[in-house]
């Protein structure tokens, strides 16, 4: 009896995916990463910071753009993320990928979970000062 294509297909993935739970095809996909990364290390790089790019923009656009919450700085190498409660560093040390991939374990939680409130921008100066006044802006305690 003749299978059809789509039943070929269907037995075809389910063999790709078995084989792919095993060690060994673990270690040959990771074998087949480290080959693909160093034959052109550049357009790796650059494949991997244009995601971060975008991933960055999405989080930043769905917290209100490139522009400080406070003193509606708009500069995007002065702008950073804030986050309402004061307990970033207490965050961050939960994260996986502490360290120089903290910020992007962060934004990939963030993006995963619908863009949670608790969350601004900020640009450095209001971030640090509302950090050094518990929690308020020196630009909100004036005004």
């Amino acid at each position: 009896m003749a299978i059809t294509e789509q039943e070929r297909l269907l037995r075809a993935k389910a063999s790709s995916l078995r084989y792919r739970r095993t060690n060994k095809g673990r270690l040959n996909r990771l074998k087949n990463m480290a080959a693909y990364r160093l034959r052109d290390v550049a357009a790796y790089n650059a494949k991997a910071a244009a995601h971060i790019h975008k991933l960055k923009d999405d989080v930043f656009r769905a917290y209100g753009g490139w522009v400080c919450a406070c003193c509606k700085e708009t500069e995007k190498s002065f702008l950073t993320f804030g986050h309402m409660l004061n307990n970033g560093a207490a965050e961050r040390r939960n994260l996986p990928g502490r360290g120089r991939n903290g910020n992007i374990a962060l934004w990939r939680r963030l993006r995963r979970e619908g863009y949670p409130p608790g969350y601004r921008i900020e640009c450095y100066n209001c971030n640090c000062g509302s950090f050094r006044n518990g929690g308020i802006c020196p630009h909100e305690r004036i005004a």
